[in-house]
């Protein structure tokens, strides 16, 4: 009879044999986050989607590109932020953009319920398909189009490096005030990219208390270039 460790083995690789050829394969690694050590797939060369024939139709009819195929830098460390956080209640999640899912899978750590959302299928069932690799099997995934975002009430919104285009920022602020419910939040790790500089600005005028804090959750007056930085939104409460 198999070992209980050998039939997790065949599932997780069941998992993996079940998401799509994509350019350049599929790779293996695994991220130390505290006292959580994370396995997860992802793809092997995300540089190769760039020279996919498909890739480049797509992007002449939608301006897409695959940029949920990387492991963008504030990542690991908006993730280790939400870990270290001392949650109280189990606000219902969303990440947004979420590519690989490594900060919905903190969330998921610290006992949230998770939603992983982006606006293409693949990233969505690769980052489902990642955490239950690691045992979360209660996920979901839920397709959002930053330029017609579904009605929803979700608590808490995620996003890494999501602030790269300026173009975006007021589509994404359409987004939270569509997706959150009163009262709702959303955490953005952000690098410090100039794109992002007018984002805190933006939000404010649109009624959003906002807060700019450091990776140990120190104030900032605003987003400086260069380091990793959580940008903070809180929606006003209705009444």
């Amino acid at each position: 009879m198999a070992s209980e460790q050998s039939k997790k083995r065949d599932a997780q690789q069941m998992m993996v044999d079940t998401l799509p050829e994509v350019p350049g394969g599929w790779n293996e690694q695994e991220f130390q986050l505290g006292e959580h050590c994370l396995r997860m797939v992802l793809p092997a060369d995300p540089d190769a989607f760039l020279d996919d024939p498909a890739v480049h139709a797509e992007h002449e009819r939608d301006g897409f590109f695959p940029w949920w195929a990387y492991l963008w830098p504030s990542s690991p460390q908006l993730a280790e932020y939400i870990l270290r956080q001392n949650w109280k209640t189990r606000p219902e999640t969303v990440e947004l953009g979420a590519g690989l899912g490594l900060a919905g899978m903190a969330a998921l750590a610290c006992g949230l319920p998770v939603t992983f959302s982006d606006y293409r299928q693949l990233p969505i069932d690769l980052a489902m398909s990642n955490a239950r690799r690691n045992g979360w099997t209660s996920v979901r995934g839920q397709l959002i189009d930053w330029r017609n975002p579904p009605a929803a009430a979700f608590e808490l919104a995620l996003g890494n490096d999501v602030l790269y285009e300026s173009e975006n920022l007021p589509l994404l602020l359409n987004t939270l005030e569509t997706v959150l419910c009163p009262g709702g939040e959303a955490w953005f790790g952000e690098p410090g990219r100039r794109q992002a500089e007018p984002f805190p600005q933006l939000a404010a005028e649109r009624g959003w208390r906002v807060e700019v804090r450091d990776a140990a959750g120190q104030l900032l007056p605003g987003i400086e270039n260069g380091q990793f930085q959580v940008i903070r939104l809180q929606r006003e409460t209705a009444g």
